[in-house]
C-alpha cells in the first residue's frame, strides 16, 4: 500500500499500460475502466489517509471504499477544476 500511495496519477496510468500492454507475456490481460478508477481512488485514499497518520491498510480496502473515495476523487477535481475556470 506504501508504494501505491507513494506513486503518482501519471505513474499510475503508466503503470496500468504497463500492466496491459503485450510486455506482460501476451496475457492479453485488460483492466476494466471501473477497476482502474478504484485503483486510483485506493492510492488517493492511502495519500489521505498517510497525510492525516490514519492506518491505510490493505485489508481495509473494500468496494464501498474505493466507490466513495471515487467520488471524493473526482469531486475534489472538479472543484479545483472550477476554481481554476474562476481566477
Amino acid at each position: 500500500m506504501n508504494r501505491l500511495r507513494a506513486l503518482t496519477e501519471e505513474a499510475l496510468n503508466q503503470l496500468i499500460k504497463q500492466i496491459q500492454s503485450d510486455r506482460n507475456g501476451g496475457a492479453d490481460l485488460v483492466v476494466p475502466f471501473v477497476s482502474q478508477q478504484y485503483v486510483h481512488a485506493i492510492r488517493f485514499w492511502a495519500n489521505r489517509m498517510y497525510i492525516i497518520g490514519a492506518s491505510y491498510d490493505a485489508a481495509l480496502v473494500k468496494q464501498p471504499l474505493a466507490e466513495t473515495w471515487n467520488e471524493t476523487r473526482k469531486a475534489e477535481a472538479e472543484v479545483a477544476e472550477a476554481s481554476d475556470d474562476l481566477v
